[in-house]
């Protein structure tokens, strides 16, 4: 039987708090090393793609930024 959680435990946080979540949930998934579930391409393309921005911080986009090119209000 699969392992769920009530959506209820999540959708009451704030929009910042489930961010949150799923990024300690993803960080766990990588601090795995017993995992043998494979990530996929899609993860592979955004660790290169965070490996880039580390690599070079200088072309980093500000929110504000990425907001005015995806036609956003911020």
């Amino acid at each position: 039987m699969p392992n769920t959680v009530d959506p209820q435990l999540y959708m009451n946080l704030s929009v910042e708090e489930r961010l949150r979540l799923v990024d300690e949930i993803l960080q766990s998934i990588v601090d795995d090393k017993h995992s043998a579930a494979p990530l996929g391409p899609t993860w592979q393309e955004a660790e290169e793609r965070l490996a880039s921005s580390r690599a070079n911080p200088d072309s980093r986009m500000t929110w504000d930024e990425v907001c005015s090119k995806l036609g956003w209000t911020p």
